[in-house]
């Protein structure tokens, strides 16, 4: 290749060197060394267009060995450059992983054709795990489909009443717990938040799907739970209501005796004691209600109090006579157990 000019040569050489240290270095090499072979190899590909190659031939070459020496030499000079382009075709992806390309395509408005500019990150292999995303997400949408369906059955039981402070909570913590996992799988929007949320703590992409599918079990899970906890809260509104009750306070014991019987309707203390409080406002035909309530649930003392209501207000003695009587033989029963 001596019949090359002197600044093709020296940048093939330049290019080849630039090459082998990549090579040994490998991941290692600063990115600095690798814009300066991407920019050689700019370079050679600049002076390669504008070099009169026939016309350097004639200063270097005698006539008689141009025709047999011409094509041999740029046939070497480009074997040559072939094949250090495999070279750096080989280191494609140390590059495209350490360099920003985009950036400096951009800076130097490389076309395609600077095919050198263009590597690209090698893409992730597929995780075995991946083949199953679409069973992850067949799973995710009737848990979100249940999850609404406990989430309105739960929130009911707090807004059939003037819904307190922790009423209101817990129908807004549902609810929005509720809509953000169902929106992160069934909209794009929601998707998008998601994966931001994802990608800052740092959880790899393999495994937003089964992701998904584990906060819609876990939030499942809490609802179910909660669910099961209403009998309980219902019976803390009952404490409520009795201590009002005790305080002559009437109108707040029926509010928190009311919620209690929203949580868990078949809580027949707390129909017995809304039926009181009722009697104790004068509304008798709701006492009454609620007594009845309360005695098909075997309460005694609400028979008591709801044949003392026949007697009183209706005059009704038969009814009152039998209510008694039935009162008794349950209470003889019980006390025989």
């Amino acid at each position: 290749m001596d019949s090359f000019p002197p600044e093709m040569t020296a940048a093939l050489a330049a290019y080849d060197e630039g090459l082998r240290l990549v090579e040994n270095q490998g991941d290692n090499t600063p990115v600095e060394t690798l814009v300066d072979v991407l920019l050689l190899r700019d370079r050679l590909q600049t002076l390669i267009h504008s070099a009169d190659l026939e016309s350097a031939y004639s200063l270097t070459i005698s006539p008689e060995a141009q025709s047999q020496m011409g094509a041999s030499s740029l046939s070497q000079f480009l074997s040559h450059l072939n094949q250090s382009d495999r070279r750096l075709k080989a280191q494609g992806h140390t590059i495209a992983r350490q360099v920003p390309l985009e950036e400096w395509r951009s800076l130097l408005r490389s076309s395609e054709d600077a095919w050198w500019w263009f590597f690209q990150v090698p893409p992730i292999p597929p995780s075995r795990w991946d083949r199953y995303d679409w069973l992850w997400s067949a799973l995710t949408v009737p848990f979100l489909t249940v999850n609404f369906a406990l989430v309105v059955e739960i929130s009911s039981h707090f807004v059939s009443n003037q819904p307190d402070t922790l009423g209101s909570i817990a129908v807004a913590g549902q609810g929005a717990m509720a809509l953000l996992s169902a929106s992160a799988t069934l909209t794009s929007t929601g998707r998008q938040v998601v994966e931001k949320i994802l990608k800052s703590v740092g959880l790899p992409k393999r495994y937003w799907h089964e992701t998904q599918l584990i906060v819609a079990l876990l939030l499942f899970v809490l609802l179910l739970g909660f669910k099961g906890y209403l009998p309980q809260l219902a019976q803390s509104y009952f404490q409520q209501g009795f201590a009002h009750e005790q305080n002559n306070q009437p109108l707040q014991a029926r509010l928190s005796y009311s919620r209690a019987l929203a949580l868990d309707p078949n809580a027949m203390a707390s129909h017995y004691r809304l039926g009181a409080i009722w009697e104790q406002l004068s509304n008798f035909e709701e006492a009454e209600r609620q007594y009845e309530i309360a005695k098909t649930g075997g309460c005694l003392p609400a028979m008591n109090n709801l044949s003392h209501l026949y007697l009183s207000q209706y005059q009704d003695y038969n009814r009152a006579a039998a209510l008694l009587v039935t009162t008794k033989q349950l209470l003889e029963t019980t006390l025989a157990r």
